[in-house]
């Protein structure tokens, strides 16, 4: 048999704070016992920094699932994604597959990635990258993925209706 524990580690600890967020952008622990099989004490227990309770896979699906359009959705699969070398990007709806939704798609991805390619350059004019400087970018080039995979979703649709 395994030693248990005795304290946990800090990707266990940032995990159990993806986990505490998840039931905080579903409305709180109370509200979040009303989505999933766990109850008020065990769903409290999983944002507790220095215990060995953690949140079931099927618990994050079921939380996960009604926080779309809260800050970090979704809160335990990106960190999972993070922990496993990889980032999160979800899949954009469908919304066409002509070659105008094409066009359009191919246009906003370009202006994103040029966006982000001129303010790099801007930031690197000073020899230096600050840390604001580089969240800001991060976030400005997963925008541009976000885009990048709305194209690649148009051309899925033209594939298929070929």
């Amino acid at each position: 048999m395994a030693a248990r524990r005795t304290a946990n580690t800090p990707d266990d600890q940032a995990l159990k704070a993806a986990s505490k967020a998840l039931v905080k952008a579903v409305g709180g622990i109370e509200a979040a016992e009303g989505f999933c099989r766990s109850s008020f004490r065990r769903l409290s227990e999983y944002g507790v920094p220095d215990n060995d309770c953690f949140m079931p896979i099927d618990v994050v699906r079921d939380l996960e699932s009604v926080a779309h359009d809260t800050v970090g959705y979704p809160q335990v699969t990106r960190f999972l994604a993070r922990q496993a070398g990889g980032v999160f990007v979800a899949l954009p709806r469908r919304t066409g597959g002509s070659v105008a939704d094409l066009h359009a798609a191919v246009a906003r991805h370009s202006r994103k990635a040029g966006d982000v390619t001129s303010e790099m350059i801007e930031d690197l004019g000073d020899g230096v990258v600050e840390p604001a400087e580089a969240e800001r970018a991060m976030a400005k080039i997963m925008d541009a993925v976000e885009e990048l995979m709305s194209l690649h979703a148009t051309l899925t649709q033209i594939a298929e209706n070929a």
